[in-house]
C-alpha cells in the first residue's frame, strides 16, 4: 500500500491543542511528509478509505505538491521525474495532521498498512480561550457537523451532546463539550489496535526536546536534528493562522487567565 510509504502516523485530537505544531515538529524528518488540510488531506483520505484493501492507494500529484509547498525547500520532499511528480526515495513515513480523524479510529485502524497515534491534550481553559479568540471559525458548528455522522460517538457522550446542539447555551459551554468529547478517545484507537501517544500541550511547550525526542522514539524515527528547529524548516501559515516559523515556547500555555473571565474559566473546568 502507497509504495514506499511504510508507516502512517495520525496527530489527532481537538482543535486547538496543538495539533498543527506537533505534525509540524514531525513534518520536519528526513524520511517524512506532513499532510494537512490545506492539503486536500480530507479529500485524500476518503478516497484512501473508500479503496479498500485491494483497491489503489496513492498520494495524488496536487496533494503531493500542496504538502510540499509549506517547506521552504520543496525538493527534500518530492520530486519531478518526467513531468510527473512523486516522493523523494527516502520519505517512507506520512504525518497527517487530522484532529477530525479523531472521530475515525475504525477507518484508521483498516488502512493496510501501519498506522501509530500520536494525540495531544491541552488544558480545556486555553482551547476555549484559543476557540474564542479564533472567532472567524465557528469550531462547534463544525465539530458538530462531523460528530452528527458518527451515532457510536453520539451515544458515547449522550448527555454533552444534548447540551452540544443547544443554540442557546454560551458558546463557551459548547466549546468546552468540544474539547471533552475529542480528547476523551484515545481508548477508541487503543482498543482498535493501534498504538497511542498521548501528552499534554504543555508539556511540549515547556520541555520540547524531552516530549519531542519521545515522540520521534514513538514514531520509530531516527533522532535527527531538523525536529528540534522545525521553524527553520517551513514557510507561510497553517490551519488556524498557525505561523509556521514560530518557534515552541510557552508564551501561550498561561494566556487562557487574562483572555477568561474567572467565573468561565471555573465553569471549563
Amino acid at each position: 500500500m502507497m509504495d514506499p510509504i511504510r508507516k502512517i502516523v495520525a496527530v489527532v485530537g481537538c482543535q486547538r491543542s496543538g495539533t498543527t505544531l506537533t505534525g509540524q515538529i514531525l513534518g520536519t524528518h528526513d524520511n517524512v511528509l506532513m499532510i494537512d488540510e490545506f492539503d486536500g488531506l480530507y479529500t485524500w483520505f476518503k478516497t484512501l478509505e473508500n479503496a479498500g484493501p485491494d483497491g489503489p492507494a496513492f498520494i495524488d500529484e496536487t496533494t503531493l505538491t500542496k504538502a510540499a509547498s509549506k517547506y521552504k525547500s520543496p525538493q527534500q520532499k518530492i520530486q519531478t521525474v518526467g513531468g510527473s511528480v512523486s516522493l523523494n526515495a527516502r520519505i517512507d513515513t506520512l504525518v497527517l495532521k487530522a484532529p477530525n480523524l479523531t472521530f475515525d479510529a475504525a477507518a484508521l485502524a483498516n488502512l493496510q498498512t501501519e498506522v501509530l497515534v500520536i494525540y495531544p491534550v491541552r488544558d480545556p481553559r486555553a482551547v476555549v480561550a484559543s476557540m474564542m479568540r479564533l472567532s472567524k471559525i465557528n469550531f462547534v458548528e463544525n465539530q458538530m457537523k462531523r460528530l452528527s455522522k458518527h451515532p457510536e460517538t453520539i451515544k458515547r457522550f449522550p448527555k454533552e451532546y444534548e447540551i452540544l446542539t443547544d443554540a442557546n447555551q454560551p458558546y463557551w459551554t459548547r466549546a468546552a463539550l468540544v474539547w471533552k468529547i475529542k480528547s476523551c478517545l484515545s481508548d477508541e484507537f487503543s482498543n482498535r489496535g493501534l498504538p497511542v501517544f498521548q501528552f499534554r500541550y504543555e508539556d511540549l511547550a515547556e520541555t520540547p526536546k524531552r516530549v519531542i525526542a519521545e515522540m520521534l522514539g514513538f514514531c520509530g524515527l531516527p533522532d535527527t536534528q531538523t525536529p528540534y528547529r522545525h521553524d527553520s524548516v517551513y514557510c507561510g501559515f497553517g490551519p488556524g493562522d498557525t505561523d509556521r516559523t514560530r518557534s515552541v515556547d510557552d508564551t501561550t500555555v498561561k494566556t487562557w487567565k487574562i483572555e477568561l473571565e474567572q467565573a468561565v474559566a471555573d465553569g471549563v473546568l
